[in-house]
């Protein structure tokens, strides 16, 4: 909500802002992920990027704090 506000305050006063949103959880555990990183790779995506995204399928878990209240994929 907080990032929304924020967003929506700069549109408001007349800025242009461009947003990327990489939802990683679901679309990639349905391939294999050697397999995609070698794409990706073949496709230009390498270095930093290519590091991010491979550490991403490495005991990835995610949770989400507001408002000093912590979430996670099973609730609180």
């Amino acid at each position: 909500m907080s990032f929304l506000d924020q967003v929506t305050g700069l549109v408001d006063n007349g800025y242009t802002l461009n947003i990327v949103y990489l939802d990683l959880a679901k679309a990639f555990d349905k391939v294999p992920h050697q397999r995609l990183l070698n794409k990706l790779k073949a496709y230009g995506v390498r270095g930093k990027l290519h590091a991010w995204i491979a550490d991403w399928f490495v005991g990835r878990r995610q949770r989400v704090c507001v408002q000093g209240y912590f979430f996670s994929k099973g609730g609180f």
